[in-house]
């Protein structure tokens, strides 16, 4: 069945309302963690975990989009550098901060698809039609 562009202009308007709740809860969570332990630290801790591995393991960090994540990180955490005096990082810190910095980063980018202007709208809405009729088949 064939959605008209009214119903897939509400639904672009219900997915855009809930990526912006899920980019306000991410940034508060990594706001919560940055004032809970050492700012600096975390960053370090979560660094380390996307950036350095074994490397045929980790083109990502080399040609993929760690570099970009992690200024985005540096940017969402510098303000708490300084701040807490707690410099005990767990790996419960390191995994929800890696966690909901994924979830922060997906809402960014959906943020920002839905945000596009008229023909960018079309051009999206074409691509989820061929992508949902290709699922249905």
């Amino acid at each position: 069945m064939k959605r008209s562009e009214k119903e897939l202009d509400k639904d672009f308007i219900e997915m855009k309302s809930s990526f912006e709740a899920q980019w306000t809860d991410s940034v508060n969570k990594i706001q919560e963690l940055a004032q809970a332990v050492d700012a600096v630290r975390l960053f370090v801790a979560v660094l380390a975990n996307m950036a350095f591995g074994p490397a045929e393991h980790m083109r990502e960090a080399t040609y993929g989009t760690v570099p970009a994540k992690i200024e985005l990180l540096a940017y969402h955490l510098y303000p708490f550098f300084g701040i807490s005096n707690n410099s005990e990082i767990t790996p419960w810190h390191t995994n929800e901060c890696i966690k909901v910095f994924e979830n922060l980063l997906t809402a960014s980018i959906w943020l920002e698809i839905l945000s596009g202007n008229k023909e960018q709208k079309k051009i999206l809405r074409m691509e989820l039609q061929v992508w949902s009729e290709c699922v249905r088949r």
